[in-house]
């Protein structure tokens, strides 16, 4: 994982690896073929994780040592809380709204939101560089 994930350790980089992930919800989402989808899925598993790597190193950079383990505890009781909200979320929407129309709203949510992903990690990665 660290020589290919080591490489996405720049904002431009990492915010192309998640305008990545979020095509490929988005083909997940348009595709009628299971191959593709199983494919997709597979492919955004692998990409998460190389994306997930340089994310942690650069938090472990910037949060000093003193505060890390409860920023730590913090980010996990966050995103653990999220899941059942989520599930909540979309099971809702999934009573409302075919489950491709969704995933195709949740690719394009991503795909927008890559963009501010680039502008704050370009203005943190340069301020945190010596």
């Amino acid at each position: 994982g660290r020589p290919v994930a080591g490489r996405l350790e720049n904002a431009t980089r990492l915010a192309l690896a998640i305008l990545c992930a979020a095509s490929l919800v988005v083909v997940i989402s348009l595709s009628r073929s299971p191959a593709l989808d199983v494919l997709s899925a597979m492919a955004l598993g692998v990409l998460t994780s190389l994306i997930n790597i340089p994310l942690t190193a650069f938090l472990m950079r910037v949060v000093p040592n003193e505060m890390f383990g409860r920023f730590n505890a913090f980010l996990s009781m966050f995103l653990a809380g999220a899941n059942p909200f989520m599930a909540v979320l979309f099971s809702l929407l999934a009573g409302i709204f075919p489950m491709d129309s969704i995933l195709l709203a949740v690719g394009v949510l991503l795909m927008v939101m890559s963009i501010p992903t680039y502008l704050s990690l370009s203005r943190i990665l340069s301020a945190s560089d010596p």
